[in-house]
């Protein structure tokens, strides 16, 4: 769960175009997590994520994975994320696409990944 800032008169959000889908790239208020469990579940569900349409499909992981990244851009929302123990799962469930740079996730979990890690990273998240 995220939970919204108050309205401000911010700019229209800005769009990423991949073929047929256009999507919101950034949010127009501020979010802070609220429940880590919430985001831990929507990583897990990222490789569910499939559709007839092989460049769609990959399209929305990107999307999905944008969307998480965009989330750990705060540091109060890498504080609570590191607390539920996310750098471990991004290590355990994202490990492919972090040791492959050609991976089109790569990007967006490298940047987790070092987010998290400039918080607090311990050797037990590297077991």
């Amino acid at each position: 769960m995220i939970q919204e800032g108050s309205p401000s008169s911010s700019p229209k959000p800005k769009r990423a175009s991949t073929g047929s889908l256009t999507l919101p790239l950034t949010s127009p208020h501020p979010e802070h997590i609220i429940h880590a469990g919430a985001i831990m579940s929507i990583f897990h569900l990222l490789p569910a994520i499939t559709c007839d349409n092989d460049q769609l499909t990959c399209d929305m992981k990107i999307y999905v994975g944008g969307l998480l990244k965009n989330l750990l851009r705060k540091e109060h929302n890498q504080q609570v994320m590191c607390d539920a123990g996310f750098p471990h799962e991004l290590l355990v469930h994202g490990n492919i696409a972090l040791a492959d740079e050609s991976h089109s996730l790569h990007p967006s979990l490298q940047y987790m990944f070092e987010r998290l890690a400039s918080q607090s990273l311990t050797p037990r998240d590297l077991r």
